[in-house]
């Protein structure tokens, strides 16, 4: 059966259903003025069915006549909107007469099918099936009265309006749809926050992250001191440590004409509900074509996956207040072709809070986020203000406005023991690559040995002299330059013996090497300086 046969024998259905709410109205108005015994009830009720045999062939026939209406090619809908109801007998009833089912006051039954104005098809608790009188019976379930407020209106339409509305509402295109053409962009687009902010503040980069802190007397550091037990870096206490898989971005809307999109990736930072704590992290998607709306992630935090592209994120908080959360901001690098200008342009934002309104973690799994337009510091803006709301009273309407609402999907989680173990020595308030959690753990360890173990008297103020303290922290912000270390390092990794892999010399002997052995290319003048807005000559300049 095609779907338009579905629509034209839904509407027979449909209108049976607006006359049955109809009648059922006027049912217990009379109700109210019946004060005759039951014997009387049941002589009239004989006499009302007088010359049953009749009447049912003028059923049948009104039946077969409704029936008609939809072409002989086209099945009728098998389910019945009536099956779902049970009617309640007002006053007794005793027939006689085979086909019609006698009840008692009380009785409760399932309603099969409605038949005209006056009569519909019942099954009690024995499994007996009988026509019934419809002024004998009030209906129980509230779903009768759902359609009478749904089905008002589409009773008036013929099958064919309602396939065509439908199909108007499934296939019309967005207002944005038609500006896009025409190169403008969907109203909900911004310029991004995060990226200014990383950009025009360098307390939000990794470089800033992993540098000790001053305490406040400037005479020592904050959260980084040594274990005198182990002659190791001391453990950093964090309140919240949670890893965060970023899944997909679903229906996100297209730039427009005239622009060339370079890049599509998603900020997160740690927000407390009024400023940003910790540094501001970035991922790249990857797109296709086939698909234009939907951004997916990969799916693994190994190499060879390039950091930047790593889906899987780590966070630390020694910050447990209820407001505590991750902002995402999901944006677009793009290249205007008219003017030659490159832009950063948000697509929407979330903040996901940690903590529920009990003060308890939220609990692990997968979070589907609804995207909101404009800024973080705005609210109350649609991504694309087309969709409209999802609380729509048409359910139609609300049905398909669902799917075309942009989301970020994210996976909560714990860290595994390992990255736990190792994220330990990392900053308090701290969000990272999880593949990047090795190195900034053998970093740390080096620093620490350096500025706490080493020197020997707090009153010296001799240079230290360390390229890879120096030069790390800048060049871990800069992906290209951090996976050349990775492949080098995973190369290494695979020669070396297992029980070497373990200790923490050995680890931090091979990073030095492996930093050092590549220091040309770090230092290479005719590089071109890094930048997070992807530009094309930019990469390929330094590529090569």
């Amino acid at each position: 059966m095609n779907i338009d046969s579905f629509f034209i024998a839904a509407h027979v259905r449909v209108k049976d259903m607006a006359t049955l709410i109809k009648d059922k109205s006027n049912v217990e108005s009379d109700s109210e003025n019946t004060n005759a015994s039951d014997e009387e009830e049941t002589g009239d009720s004989n006499s009302a069915v007088g010359g049953e045999d009749e009447e049912v062939d003028e059923i049948s026939q009104s039946s077969e006549n409704e029936k008609s209406d939809v072409s002989e090619d086209e099945e009728p809908c098998k389910e019945d909107e009536n099956a779902s109801l049970i009617c309640k007998a007002m006053h007794s009833y005793n027939p006689g007469k085979k086909g019609y089912l006698m009840f008692e006051k009380g009785d409760e039954m399932k309603v099969i099918e409605k038949l005209d104005q006056n009569w519909i098809k019942v099954e009690n608790r024995k499994q007996e099936v009988g026509l019934v009188p419809l002024n004998y019976v009030t209906f129980l379930r509230e779903k009768h009265k759902t359609l009478e407020n749904n089905i008002s209106d589409a009773s008036t339409k013929s099958g064919k309006d309602l396939w065509q509305n439908l199909k108007l509402a499934v296939k019309q295109s967005a207002t944005t749809d038609v500006l896009n053409a025409l190169g403008a962009m969907p109203s909900g687009f911004r310029i991004s926050t995060l990226h200014k902010l990383l950009n025009e503040n360098c307390m939000y980069t990794l470089e800033c992250a992993l540098a000790p802190k001053l305490s406040s007397s400037n005479l020592g550091y904050c959260h980084f001191s040594m274990d005198s037990s182990n002659e190791t870096l001391q453990v950093t206490v964090a309140k919240v440590q949670r890893t965060i898989r970023l899944v997909a971005c679903k229906s996100i809307p297209l730039a427009g004409a005239g622009v060339d999109v370079l890049s599509r990736h998603v900020y997160a930072c740690l927000f407390d509900g009024s400023k940003i704590i910790s540094n501001i992290h970035r991922v790249s998607a990857k797109w296709d074509s086939e698909s234009p709306k939907l951004w997916s992630f990969a799916t693994k935090s190994m190499f060879p996956t390039p950091c930047n592209e790593d889906a899987n994120i780590l966070i630390r908080s020694r910050n447990a207040h209820i407001n505590l959360g991750v902002l995402f901001e999901v944006c677009i690098s793009l290249y205007r072709t008219s003017s030659g200008e490159h832009k950063e342009m948000s697509c929407g934002w979330v903040f996901v809070k940690l903590f529920d309104a009990f003060g308890l973690q939220i609990s692990s799994g997968t979070y589907n986020l609804k995207l909101q337009g404009g800024s973080p510091l705005e609210h109350g803006i649609a991504v694309d203000s087309s969709i409209g709301g999802t609380d729509s009273t048409n359910p139609l309407k609300a049905m398909v406005t669902r799917f075309r609402q942009p989301t970020l999907a994210v996976k909560i989680s714990r860290p595994e023991t390992r990255v736990k173990n190792e994220a330990s020595v990392l900053p308090p308030t701290f969000i990272a690559a999880v593949s990047l959690v090795q190195f900034f753990w053998i970093y740390r360890q080096i620093l620490a040995e350096t500025l706490l173990k080493d020197k020997t008297d707090n009153q010296n103020a001799e240079l230290i002299y360390s390229p890879v303290l120096s030069q790390f922290p800048s060049i871990a912000s800069q992906s290209d330059l951090v996976d050349i270390m990775r492949t080098a390092w995973m190369e290494q990794i695979k020669s070396t013996k297992r029980s070497e892999k373990s200790k923490p010399e050995y680890l931090k002997r091979l990073f030095t090497a492996i930093f050092m052995d590549n220091m040309f290319i770090y230092n290479n003048i005719n590089m071109p300086p890094y930048s997070t807005t992807t530009n094309i000559q930019v990469q390929q300049s330094r590529n090569e």
